[in-house]
C-alpha cells in the first residue's frame, strides 16, 4: 500500500489515508490522513474528493471550514453528474 501511493496511485493514497484515519498498521494520524485526500482529490480521485468535504464538515486533520466543505461538496455532485452522462 505504502508503494501504491508513493507511486501516485489515487486508489492507494486513499486506501494509506483510511489506514492513517484508524491507525491500521501505522500511527493514528489525522493530519496526514486529511493530506493524502487533499492530493487525490485535487487530481479528480472521486472518493477523495468526497472524504475531503467529511473532513471540512466534521475536522478531520483540518480545521472545520463550512465554506471550503461547501466547495468541495458541489465539486462532488458536479463531478458525479459528469461521470453518470458519459
Amino acid at each position: 500500500m505504502y508503494k501504491s501511493a508513493a507511486c501516485e496511485s489515487l486508489a492507494g493514497k486513499v486506501a494509506l489515508a483510511r489506514c492513517y484515519k484508524k491507525g491500521t498498521c501505522v500511527p493514528k494520524d489525522l493530519r496526514e490522513t486529511f493530506c493524502l485526500y487533499l492530493e487525490a482529490a485535487n487530481k479528480g480521485y472521486f472518493p477523495a474528493i468526497i472524504a475531503v468535504e467529511k473532513c471540512y464538515s466534521r475536522g478531520i486533520g483540518t480545521e472545520k471550514d463550512k465554506t471550503e466543505a461547501k466547495k468541495w461538496s458541489i465539486k462532488a455532485a458536479s463531478e458525479n453528474t459528469e461521470n453518470i452522462s458519459k
